[in-house]
C-alpha cells in the first residue's frame, strides 16, 4: 500500500509560485470570463489578471529564455499580428480599393470625405479582439512552465470548477427564472448556465469535466494500491453531475460531445493496472456508452426530454447561413473584415428572407467567422494550428511517454481540445475567456515540460 507521503509527494509541484499563478488566473477566468458580449465586464478582470501573470512571469523568469518553439512561436505572432495589422491607417487611395470596402466607400463619398482608414472596417471591436488574446497567453506561457505534478494539480483544479459550475446550473434550473443564481443579465434563464452566460458553452465546460474525471481517477488508481474505492464512488459521483447539469442545459452540442468526452475519457485510464478481462473492458465502456448514445438519440428525437434537446430551425439556421458566410469571405478576401467585425458586416448583408427577431452577435461557426474577419491570414494560422495539433496528437499515440503519467495528462488535453475544436464548428466557445484559458493552458500541455522543470520535480522526488 501507498504511504499518505508518498501520495502527497506525487501531488507536489516543483514549481509551486508558477502553479499558484496558474490556479489564479484559471479561477478569475471562469468566474468572470463566462461571457462574450462586449457590454459584459467581467472579461475586463481576466484581461489585467493576465497582464499581471505575464509580467510576473517575466520578471520570474530570472533571465531564463521562455521557450515557445518555432510553430507555436509563429502561431502567437500570427495571432497578434493580423489585428495590429489592421489597425495601421491607409491612405484613402489604397483603402478605397480594397475588397468589401464598397458600401462604407459609398458613405464617405457622399460625405465628400476622403480620411484615411485601417484596415478593420471597426477598429474598436478589432482592439476588443487583439486585448481578449492576453488571457490565453498567459495561460499558454505559465502552462509551459508548469512541471508534470503542476499540470495534474492545475486539470484537477479545472475539474473541480467544472463540478462546481454543474452543482450551480442544477440549482438555476431548480430555482427558476429570475433567480439571483444567474450571475448575467443576457443569458438563458431558464437553462443550466453555471458560472456561464451561455448554456452551449457550460454545457462545453461541463464535457471538459468528463474527460478530466477520467483523468483525475486513473491518476489515482495509478499512485494508488490497492485499487481505490474512494476515488470511484467520487468519479461516479462526479459524472452523474456533470450529466445531469448537461441535461440542464438544453445544449445538443453538449449532448452529442458528452458521448465522445465519455469515450476519450474512458481509456485514459490505466486498464491494464486494473487487472480486468477484456470482456470486463468491453462492458465497463459499451454499456454506458450505448446508454448515453441512446439517451441522446432519443432525446434529439423529442421522445424524451422533448422540450431540451429536440432538434429544431435555430440547428437548422446555423447550417443555411454557410452559403452567405461563404459570400461574406469571398467578398472580403484576402484581407478580411476587421477582427470582430463580423456582426455589422453580417447586418449588411441580411435581406428581407433573413431578417427575425433574434441576432446573430457571431456565426456560430469559427472556422467561417476567422475567413470573414481575418481573411487568408486568419486561415493559414487555422490550417497551420490544426496541422500542428493532429501532428502532436499522431505524435502521442506513435511514440508513448516514458512517464506514463504526462502520456495520460497529454492525452487528456488532445481530448479536450478536441471537443472544444468540434463545437467551434457550431458556436464560438473560444470567445469566451474562460474556455480560451483552459484550451491555451491544455496547447501548452501538449509539450513535454521543460529538462528544468523534469530535473526539479526528479529532485523532489528523490529527497521525499
Amino acid at each position: 500500500m501507498v504511504s499518505s507521503e508518498m501520495v502527497s509527494s506525487y501531488l507536489k509541484s516543483s514549481r509551486p509560485g508558477m502553479l499558484y499563478a496558474a490556479m489564479t488566473l484559471a479561477i478569475v477566468a471562469v468566474l468572470f470570463g463566462g461571457a462574450s458580449r462586449l457590454d459584459v465586464a467581467g472579461p475586463i478582470a481576466v484581461r489585467i489578471a493576465a497582464i499581471g501573470m505575464i509580467a510576473w512571469l517575466i520578471w520570474a523568469r530570472h533571465g531564463t529564455p521562455l521557450r515557445i518553439g518555432l510553430i507555436p512561436a509563429i502561431l502567437w505572432a500570427g495571432l497578434f499580428a493580423i489585428p495590429l495589422l489592421q489597425l495601421i491607417p491607409l491612405p484613402w487611395s489604397w483603402w478605397s480599393g480594397l475588397p468589401g470596402r464598397d458600401f462604407p466607400r459609398a458613405l464617405f463619398e457622399t460625405l465628400h470625405e476622403t480620411p484615411w482608414q485601417p484596415l478593420s472596417l471597426t477598429p474598436d471591436r478589432t482592439i476588443n479582439g487583439l486585448l481578449a488574446l492576453l488571457p490565453a497567453l498567459a495561460a499558454y506561457l505559465i502552462g509551459l512552465r508548469l512541471d508534470i505534478r503542476g499540470r495534474f494539480n492545475l486539470m484537477a483544479l479545472i475539474l473541480a470548477l467544472a463540478v462546481a459550475s454543474a452543482v450551480l446550473g442544477m440549482m438555476q434550473v431548480a430555482s427558476g427564472q429570475g433567480s439571483a443564481l444567474y450571475f448575467y443579465a443576457k443569458t438563458n434563464a431558464d437553462s443550466s448556465v453555471g458560472f456561464f452566460s451561455n448554456a452551449n458553452h457550460h454545457a462545453l465546460f461541463l464535457c471538459t469535466g468528463i474527460v478530466l474525471t477520467f483523468l483525475w481517477l486513473g491518476e489515482q488508481i495509478s499512485v494508488q494500491r490497492p485499487v481505490p474505492r474512494g476515488p470511484i464512488v467520487a468519479a461516479i459521483v462526479m459524472l452523474i453531475l456533470l450529466y445531469g447539469s448537461i441535461a440542464g442545459t438544453g445544449s445538443r452540442a453538449g449532448a452529442i460531445l458528452s458521448v465522445p468526452a465519455f469515450a476519450g475519457g474512458f481509456f485514459l485510464l490505466p486498464l491494464r493496472r486494473l487487472g480486468l478481462k477484456r470482456w470486463h473492458i468491453a462492458a465497463g465502456f459499451g454499456a454506458p456508452l450505448l446508454l448515453l448514445s441512446g439517451v441522446l438519440v432519443l432525446s434529439l428525437n423529442g421522445i424524451i426530454l422533448r422540450d431540451r434537446f429536440q432538434l429544431g430551425t435555430v440547428e437548422d439556421d446555423r447550417f443555411t447561413r454557410l452559403p452567405m458566410f461563404g459570400k461574406i469571405i469571398g467578398d472580403f478576401f484576402p484581407i478580411g473584415s476587421g477582427v470582430g467585425s463580423f456582426d455589422p458586416v453580417y447586418r449588411s448583408y441580411e435581406t428581407l428572407e433573413t431578417l427575425n427577431f433574434g441576432y446573430l452577435n457571431n456565426a456560430h461557426n469559427d472556422y467561417a467567422q476567422i475567413g470573414i474577419e481575418a481573411g487568408l491570414g486568419g486561415l493559414a494560422l487555422l490550417l497551420l494550428f490544426l496541422g500542428y495539433y493532429a501532428a502532436s496528437v499522431i505524435g502521442l499515440w506513435r511514440t508513448p511517454s516514458p512517464e506514463p503519467g504526462l502520456g495520460r495528462q497529454q492525452k487528456a488535453a488532445a481530448a479536450v481540445i478536441a471537443l472544444l475544436l468540434l463545437h467551434s464548428s457550431v458556436d464560438y466557445p473560444l470567445r469566451t475567456a474562460a474556455l480560451s484559458v483552459v484550451f491555451a493552458f491544455l496547447c501548452a500541455f501538449l509539450i513535454p515540460p521543460s529538462r528544468s522543470a523534469r530535473r526539479e520535480q526528479a529532485a523532489r522526488k528523490h529527497e521525499a
